[in-house]
């Protein structure tokens, strides 16, 4: 028979699954929108070579053919997009963690972004 201490425990670890899954969902959005924006950016930026991409990868992506880097980081994002839909995230801080350094960089970079298109533009 159920005690009503483990039937607080299991509703209070399905509470906080449930926070944890609604904070890594909106870190995943939040990602996949940035990694969108910084290609747009990217591609703008390296047409007019105002900037270098510093990634190795997708400079190499670039040089071959510049709409292969904006597909690669269209697709990157629709698989982020397609973790929060299905719900489907691995187990652990791990991932969490790795998504919001993910999200913190690239809204240092995105502010980057924002300082050449200032200087560039002004």
């Amino acid at each position: 028979m159920l005690s009503i201490s483990s039937l607080l425990r299991t509703k209070m670890k399905v509470i906080s699954s449930w926070k944890n899954i609604f904070k890594i969902s909106y870190v995943c959005f939040y990602l996949a929108l940035l990694n969108i924006i910084d290609g747009i950016l990217t591609y703008i930026g390296l047409n007019l070579h105002l900037i270098d991409e510093a990634n190795m990868i997708m400079k190499w992506l670039y040089d071959h053919n510049p709409i292969y880097f904006l597909i690669i980081k269209i697709i990157l994002s629709l698989l982020l997009y397609t973790l929060v839909i299905l719900n489907k995230f691995p187990d652990g801080n791990w991932f969490y963690m790795l998504t919001l350094c993910g999200a913190i960089a690239y809204s240092i970079i995105l502010f980057f972004h924002g300082l050449w298109l200032y200087v560039a533009f002004v």
